[in-house]
């Protein structure tokens, strides 16, 4: 966000950066649900597959994710399109171990529950 003025080539003034960083402070340190989605411009299913960072518990019912480590999550993802045009693996993103571990599970209960059919029909 703060260098996005070099990328089109321009200097940042001070007055930009001053701007930019009253844009940041805008968001509160310790975000709701609510808040990181909109922050991110993710829904919250998206947000919950996706972020391997832990809520901040402050009670009963109350998690806030801390802004600073989102953006320090998001500053380590990969640009995917760049990774892939050089011909790089593009890394598995921390929640296709647990897609995987759900699909072996609703496989193994799709097989226990043919298996128990196939018992009754043997009978």
């Amino acid at each position: 966000m703060l260098g996005d003025d070099t990328l089109l080539g321009a200097q940042p003034s001070d007055a930009s950066v001053q701007r930019k960083v009253q844009v940041l402070n805008a968001w509160p340190l310790l975000l709701s649900l609510a808040q990181v989605c909109a922050y991110l411009d993710l829904s919250p299913a998206t947000f919950r597959k996706v972020c391997p960072v832990p809520a901040v518990a402050l009670g009963v019912a109350v998690a806030r994710w801390n802004r600073n480590q989102i953006d320090e999550w998001v500053n380590t993802l990969p640009p995917e399109k760049q990774a892939a045009r050089r011909g790089e693996a593009v890394p598995a993103r921390p929640y296709d171990v647990a897609t995987e571990a759900a699909e072996a599970r609703r496989t193994a209960a799709v097989q226990k529950i043919r298996d128990r059919q196939n018992a009754r029909h043997e009978r």
